[in-house]
């Protein structure tokens, strides 16, 4: 779709309607923002999309106190068990995520995490960052995965992919808002240990 398009192709949706992968059509953003101001009722059009975290911006310039943003999650432990060829054990479950589309189109993991790094992680990271050393990259967030469960050590980290830790801070804070690492604070009660 065009910009020149965006505005007639809101015309026809005065009623509200979900825009899917809103990300691929940006300008889209600020005639929605012109329509909602005009006609503003709360729940009108609902916008999906993968998280985009350049879309995130635009979203939060174009729509701000206009808009309320959702994140949906990976599948819980117990919701995978819809899957029949979900694990049924904690460790199998880490072991392969929780990402539907493993269990629902019987992808193999390792197949499945490699084509999500390099299409979505390594896009969304490029235009936040311009990452130009991508293996250092993969390196970083294969380190990340080894050390689930430990304490951050961003100096360590950072030494062992051959990057500062200050690069190591920054492509860790991306990681996260992305929501492929998620950090606890040392002592957060989780369902193990109440």
């Amino acid at each position: 779709m065009t910009i020149s398009h965006d505005r007639g192709f809101l015309g026809e949706l005065a009623k509200g309607a979900v825009i899917d992968e809103v990300q691929r059509a940006p300008g889209l953003l600020s005639y929605l923002q012109e329509e909602v101001d005009a006609r503003p009722r709360p729940g009108r059009f609902v916008l999906t999309g993968s998280a985009n975290l350049g879309l995130l911006a635009g979203v939060s310039q174009s729509l701000a106190g206009r808009t309320g943003l959702l994140t949906l999650l990976p599948f819980g432990h117990d919701e995978l068990r819809g899957f029949a060829s979900a694990p049924r054990d904690r460790d199998g479950t880490l072991w392969s995520g929780a990402f539907p589309a493993v269990f629902d189109r019987r992808i193999p993991v390792s197949e499945w995490f490699s084509a999500y790094l390099a299409t979505y992680v390594e896009r969304d990271v490029r235009q936040i960052l311009n990452v130009t050393d991508l293996q250092a990259f993969q390196t970083f967030v294969r380190l990340c995965a080894g050390r689930v469960g430990q304490l951050v050590n961003l100096v360590s980290l950072g030494s062992d992919c051959g990057i500062t830790h200050n690069t190591a801070r920054a492509w860790l804070s991306v990681l996260e808002a992305s929501y492929v690492v998620l950090r606890l604070p040392p002592g957060t009660p989780t369902s193990e240990n109440g």
